[in-house]
């Protein structure tokens, strides 16, 4: 009875790996365009799907397919320099836009911000005379 249990077990999970494939992302769809998404068949409300060539993700509502993950903002080029008083943490926002985050070195948790387009600050002096908010 024993070996029995057991060799259903293994079917039961043979069966379950075996639902992953070529045309799928850990086990969810994957398509080439956002207009091939529509071509799903037996789709239930939460289904997830990948979108290749916007390389996002899409969840199905019950009606439409919703974009919930895409590839921006993306943050490079991260920078870090200090003074006596602030730690600044200066980052690339895409290609144009960049912003530096202002840390108290005496309440670690108080924070400001300021943004803008163009070359990034990476010098101390441009920098610490930015407009923080």
């Amino acid at each position: 009875m024993k070996k029995i249990f057991f060799i259903a077990v293994i079917l039961c999970s043979l069966n379950t790996l075996s639902q992953v494939d070529n045309s799928s992302l850990l086990g969810m769809p994957v398509v080439t365009n956002l207009s091939e998404i529509t071509s799903l068949t037996g789709v239930t409300k939460g289904a997830v799907a990948y979108v290749d060539n916007e390389k996002s993700l899409y969840i199905y509502n019950g009606t439409n397919w919703v974009k919930i993950l895409d590839n921006s903002p993306v943050i490079t080029n991260e920078i870090l320099v200090e003074d006596a008083n602030y730690i600044y943490v200066s980052v690339r926002i895409n290609t144009n836009n960049w912003m530096v985050t202002r840390f108290h070195r005496n309440d670690i948790n108080t924070e400001t911000n300021a943004m803008g387009t163009g070359a990034q600050p990476t010098i101390l002096t441009v920098i610490s005379a930015l407009t923080y908010n």
